[in-house]
This record gives structure tokens, sequence and C-alpha cells, in this order.
């Protein structure tokens, strides 16, 4: 026989205010235990869950810190890029106005020459 035969079977012959009493007990008891137990799977349940989001937004915010940086390197090279260019296509142009500015000279001189003789004759 279990207990609660057992149990069962002594409440027949008690009084009933008493076999109330005692059923009322047990199933305060009960109650208590499954919510103590519930209640613990809860508790880890929502431990893990915390940790989970937590590990999670940290790693979120640690990649957006580092694509900040990517882009603010990306940027700085370009701008690198952009100076570079710059500096080149000036140094081309100031070739070419030489270049220019030789051939001008040359012309000017002949032009000088025409006009003498053009004068001198």
């Amino acid at each position: 026989m279990t207990e609660e035969e057992v149990k069962s079977i002594l409440r027949t012959f008690m009084p009933k205010s008493i076999s109330r009493k005692m059923v009322l007990k047990e199933m305060i008891d009960f109650v208590a235990s499954e919510v103590g137990r519930n209640c613990g799977r809860t508790r880890s349940s929502l431990a893990t869950r915390i940790g989970s989001t937590f590990k999670q937004y940290t790693k979120e915010i640690s990649n957006l810190g580092n694509e900040l940086i990517e882009n603010i390197e990306q940027a700085m090279q370009k701008g690198k890029d952009i100076r570079k260019d710059s500096a080149e296509s000036i140094q081309n142009e100031l070739t070419t106005l030489s270049t220019t500015s030789g051939k001008l000279d040359e012309n000017m001189k002949k032009l000088e020459g025409v006009w003498n003789e053009i004068n001198n004759t």
C-alpha cells in the first residue's frame, strides 16, 4: 500500500472537519511545491534568455563600432587619394602650361623675326 492509499483509508474513519483540514494542507503543500518548481524553471529560462540577449547586443554593438571605424578609415583613404590625384592633376597642368609657354615664346620670337624682316624691307 502506498502512503496516499493509507491516508485515504484513514480519512474515511476521521471526522469530516479533520479530514478536510488534512486534504486542504496536502493541497496547499502540493501547490507550493508546484509553484516553487515552476518558478525555478521560469527563473532559469529567464536567466538564460537574458544572458543570450546580452551577448547578442554586445556583439551587435561591437560590430557597429568596427563598421564605424572601417567607414572612417575608408573616408580618410578616399580623401588622401583625392588629394594625391589633385596634386598630380595640378602638376600635369603646370607641365602643360610650361610647355605651352615655351612654345608661345618660340612663336613670339619667330613673329618678332618676321616683323623685323617686314619692317626692315
